[in-house]
């Protein structure tokens, strides 16, 4: 199961890679929410409609900030 150092998915244009999308990091509890966000992807894609455009919750847009970001809420977990 894929994940994202800080828990939300990241979801939008890669920064620095123009026409690369992505949709990634849900953790298995995203199920519910992926199929709007695959409808706002395609509308970006499809249709050039910017991310602010398209109902996608803007703490999931990818930013090079959070690509890059050394921050690991999840950490090595004690068993």
């Amino acid at each position: 199961m894929g994940y994202n150092s800080d828990t939300l998915p990241s979801v939008g244009e890669v920064p620095g890679r123009e026409g690369c999308f992505i949709a990634a990091g849900f953790e298995g509890h995203g199920m519910p929410v992926i199929w709007l966000v695959m409808k706002g992807i395609a509308e970006m894609v499809g249709s050039g409609k910017a991310f602010e455009e398209v109902g996608i919750p803007r703490v999931y847009r990818t930013t090079r900030e959070r690509l890059e970001s050394a921050v690991d809420v999840l950490g090595p977990r004690k068993r």
